[in-house]
């Protein structure tokens, strides 16, 4: 989701805006992007096989009739001030 600007990283929590269900097939089975987790480049020859992660979640975005990027900002934003907040008070 680099191309989104979404990366969070270790022990952040993950935008539920940017993550859709998925078959267990597509998740971790045969055709699993989770099949190779740890496997150098893996995400990158599913998505050459499969299409891109961003390209999937803007046609879920389409079915589901709103902006599930547009989303994700607002939510990003919200925790964002709300870590900023209480890095405040906790120092």
């Amino acid at each position: 989701m680099k191309e989104v600007f979404i990366n969070p990283g270790m022990g952040q929590r993950a935008c539920p805006y940017l993550q859709i269900p998925l078959h267990a097939n597509y998740h971790i089975g045969e055709f699993g992007i989770d099949t190779g987790m740890g496997t150098t480049g893996w995400v990158a020859e599913w998505e050459r096989t499969f299409g891109s992660q961003l390209d999937h979640l803007t046609d879920v975005s389409g079915q589901l009739g709103y902006d599930v990027i547009q989303s994700a900002k607002l939510w990003i934003e919200q925790n964002n001030r709300r870590l900023i907040l209480g890095r405040r008070l906790n120092q």
